[in-house]
């Protein structure tokens, strides 16, 4: 039991990575102060450009793939476990708890865990992004139809456990689709 809590916590700590923020800094810019102000992979993209957002996405993306593969080769919870990834992602202890949104962390647990779900929901993603350019609408896009792929795997639990996270993911990207709406929304200019 206690070496399930340890890693856990092991694997919020490495959610808790802001490597966006840390790859801006490369680039001498905090992105806090750019464009969405967020510190996910999208806006460092937007702020240092195609190769350093593409970095940033996957360095976040290895925080779900490596929950994922750490407690299915523990035996462990891999619900919780990206519970907890997402939650350092989220709310990382090392920048007062305002992190990114959750899609690249959410994307590398599922291409672990559903490989085929993942390649239909980011298929999904870049077909909305090549269209709108507006990543948000893209990921909500995309997790809708994972949600859709798990209701047809019928494993209830894990179902609603995507369900709530999809709603998660709207609530946090309240202001982007105010922005949509609004015509203000960033789009990319590099896909």
């Amino acid at each position: 039991m206690e070496i399930d809590i340890l890693v856990y916590l092991l694997i919020y700590l490495y959610g808790s990575i802001p490597f966006s923020l840390l790859i801006g800094k490369l680039y001498n810019k905090d992105i806090r102060e750019h464009g969405s102000k967020n510190v996910g992979a999208s806006n460092l993209g937007r702020t240092c450009g195609r190769k350093a957002g593409f970095t940033g996405f996957i360095l976040d993306f290895s925080k779900g793939m490596i929950a994922a593969i750490l407690t299915i080769t523990l035996g462990l919870s891999p619900i919780i476990a990206i519970l907890f990834a997402l939650l350092g992602h989220m709310f990382p202890i090392w920048i007062k708890f305002k992190g990114g949104k959750g899609i690249a962390t959410s994307f590398g647990f599922v291409m672990f865990y559903t490989p085929l779900g993942a390649t239909i929901a980011i298929i999904s993603f870049l077909i909305v992004l090549k269209i709108s350019k507006f990543v948000s609408l893209s990921a909500i896009l995309a997790i809708f139809v994972y949600l859709l792929y798990t209701i047809i795997l019928g494993d209830p639990i894990y179902c609603i456990a995507v369900f709530i996270l999809w709603l998660f993911i709207i609530y946090l990207h309240k202001n982007n689709i105010k922005k949509i709406k609004a015509g203000t929304e960033s789009k990319i200019s590099w896909f």
